[in-house]
């Protein structure tokens, strides 16, 4: 396994941890290659019951590692978090911004930090958020919710994520 993503599998409860501290854990090809092979291995091991996804602290994830521009760097994750056959917790533990946000949305519960900051930050950037969270996103927390936070690029805290359900 890679050490990008640490996983830990104990009395039934599969603990993938995003493990790039010094890039406040952003995905690069190798990061979302492990975690999508982990969530392999989690939907079918019958021992696996749950899995919680979070990251080496400071941050959940930064998003996209747009610093090395060698090969592709996607947050399209196969198979997403929703396609996992158990259920999939995200304890977003720390900033999670576009990708990083994204991949929280996939997951069926999300346990968030009050004081971190979230955003689906790509449109200040030209384009879409990508991550399905235009799929996610409004029916977690409504149309105009989704519109205001993929159309401005806004940051929110954990309060406010919770207040928008």
């Amino acid at each position: 396994m890679s050490s990008e993503l640490l996983v830990d599998v104990s009395a039934g409860i599969a603990v993938l941890t995003l493990n790039r501290p010094a890039k406040q854990n952003a995905f690069n090809p190798a990061m979302t290659e492990a975690l999508g092979a982990a969530l392999k291995r989690c939907d079918s091991e019958d021992a696996i019951r749950v899995v919680v996804i979070t990251g080496t602290p400071p941050a959940f994830c930064a998003g996209a590692d747009l610093s090395d521009r060698v090969g592709e760097v996607s947050a399209s994750i196969d198979p997403p978090p929703f396609r996992v056959r158990k259920p999939v917790i995200a304890a977003v533990n720390g900033h999670a911004v576009g990708a990083g946000l994204a991949l929280a949305l996939q997951c069926d519960l999300r346990y968030m930090a009050d004081d971190a900051v979230y955003a689906l930050s790509q449109v200040r950037r030209g384009v879409l958020a990508d991550g399905y969270a235009h799929w996610t996103l409004p029916r977690l927390a409504g149309l105009a919710n989704a519109a205001d936070i993929l159309l401005t690029g806004r940051t929110f805290d954990g309060a406010e994520a919770r207040a928008m359900g």
